[in-house]
């Protein structure tokens, strides 16, 4: 059929991976509810890279009880104690998306206004990777049950402004498994020999990569790391590939990260 076939049946292509920068972001009654709306231009698509668009709309759910005011600028809670702040619930998506940038990445966002504004979200550079959310305990409403439900959702694994990269916590070696700075010399790369059978899967996945950010993609949708919960948030969350760079196991030459294990 031509492209411009009315009857020409439109496939759904779903942003699994992508640099992104935000737009606009405003508040909105969505199908389950008050949402945030993120509309994102994708600056580097890598999962599909070939897409037919270049701006996409992802809605994080906020909750029951919520006003929006101002055109969709902000949300009040009017039944909320007056006495307080009116908070985010952890586990709507909306704070699952606070709880990634402000605790796993630990990205400032007090000096951007409150998280019941809009405004906060708008110019922030993100790296988003879809992941998969697993709620237990939901209320089926025709028939009383609790389910188990699984639901995807995009979050990011890097965020930036004003084109300075946020360093997130993970770039700081954890004592505990981190291979002491004092112990190596520059031309002494560390050894890669102790590594486990699935750290060193880990490791063949992210060399040639160009970035930590491309390096963590490609691990984590990886079919073996997927099914591996602590494996996945090793290296999402405690930086793993950031502690194998500081101890040498991993280096960054001619702009691909190479391995250095001996």
């Amino acid at each position: 059929m031509a492209d411009n076939d009315a009857w020409e049946l439109e496939e759904l292509t779903p942003v699994n991976n992508a640099e992104i920068t935000v737009a606009d972001s405003y508040f909105e009654e969505g199908r389950f509810g008050t949402q945030l709306t993120l509309l994102c231009n994708i600056d580097i698509p890598i999962d599909p890279v070939d897409i037919s668009f270049s701006t996409f709309s992802v809605w994080y759910g906020v909750g029951k009880g919520w006003q929006i005011l101002e055109n969709g600028g902000r949300i009040v809670k009017p039944d909320a104690d007056p006495t307080k702040l009116a908070k985010i619930h952890a586990s709507s998506r909306l704070g699952k998306l606070i709880a990634r940038v402000i605790k796993d990445l630990k990205f400032d966002m007090q000096p951007r206004g409150l998280p019941t504004e809009a405004k906060v979200w708008k110019g922030l550079k993100m790296h988003m990777l879809r992941e998969l959310v697993h709620y237990e305990g939901i209320i089926d409403e025709t028939s009383g049950e609790a389910k188990t439900i699984d639901s995807s959702i995009l979050l990011p694994v890097s965020v930036s402004v004003g084109g300075e990269s946020t360093t997130p916590p993970m770039a700081t070696p954890t004592p505990s498994v981190a291979v002491p700075q004092s112990s190596l010399q520059p031309s002494e790369p560390a050894s890669a020999n102790g590594l486990s059978d699935t750290d060193k899967h880990i490791l063949s996945l992210a060399v040639g990569k160009a970035s930590l950010a491309e390096a963590k993609a490609a691990i984590v949708r990886d079919p073996v790391i997927a099914n591996d919960n602590a494996a996945s948030s090793r290296v999402l969350e405690h930086g793993l590939l950031e502690q194998w760079l500081a101890s040498g196991i991993l280096q960054s030459v001619d702009g691909r990260l190479v391995s250095a294990a001996q």
